[in-house]
């Protein structure tokens, strides 16, 4: 018999926020991301690097990839610049990010969202 790694309730949990979390242009949000050093195959985990950032950018790619532009507003490492933008995976935005505010539009932005989603485009 194979085993089977089942999800805790905390696991379940993280999920659902993840999930919950509603990124559109204007949202003010803090990522903590994970740094490595190496090279690929033999990555050494460095620690985490914070910033924060207003997302001035929201695109659904060729494949229904979802990227955001977030212009940074602070940061604690030299490699992310204050007044840059960084782009991003939504992937990797909605697993390490904290949100901590929301444009007051956000019910028009979401339908927006959703309509370029289908379209494949950038609003």
């Amino acid at each position: 018999m194979l085993a089977t790694k089942y999800k805790t309730n905390n696991e379940r949990v993280e999920t659902m926020n993840n999930c919950q979390k509603n990124i559109v242009r204007g949202t003010e949000l803090t990522v903590t991301e994970p740094m490595f050093t190496g090279s690929y195959r033999n990555a050494k985990y460095a620690g985490d690097r914070q910033w924060q950032g207003v997302v001035v950018a929201d695109k659904y790619g060729d494949q229904g990839k979802h990227w955001f532009t977030v212009q940074v507003t602070n940061s604690n490492h030299e490699s992310i610049k204050v007044g840059g933008k960084v782009r991003r995976q939504g992937k990797n935005l909605y697993g390490h990010s904290e949100i901590l505010g929301q444009p007051e539009n956000i019910d028009q932005l979401t339908k927006l969202k959703a309509i370029c989603k289908e379209s494949d485009s950038t609003f």
